[in-house]
């Protein structure tokens, strides 16, 4: 009875020291770089949007929800940002995107 008590114990330990990790989706990421890359930042306010994971790594202004197992951009939060330029057509990848 105590190897199985300390079984249960190491099994639970270990789900909490490696969660389960969401990954943001390939494609949705892709267009988010599109829309940095075609916009005017004069001010570098989307300077984190840097790696694969902008869920993950919280991209400023970008609001995710997990849907069956993947991260997905659900909300872009940019408004007074002073942009310039104009949006590139990729916005339309992000297909769980409900808020802009």
């Amino acid at each position: 009875m105590f190897q199985t008590e300390a079984t249960l114990v190491l099994l639970v330990f270990m789900i909490f020291l490696h969660p389960s990790e969401c990954v943001s989706d390939p494609v949705e990421v892709r267009a988010l770089q599109a829309v940095r890359n075609r916009i005017g930042d004069v001010f570098d306010r989307l300077s984190n949007w840097e790696g694969e994971d902008p869920c993950g790594d919280v991209w400023t202004g970008v609001i995710c929800t997990t849907i069956n197992g993947t991260d997905h951009v659900t909300e872009l939060t940019l408004l007074n940002m002073n942009f310039t330029g104009s949006l590139a057509p990729d916005l339309g990848n992000l297909t769980q995107l409900v808020i802009m």
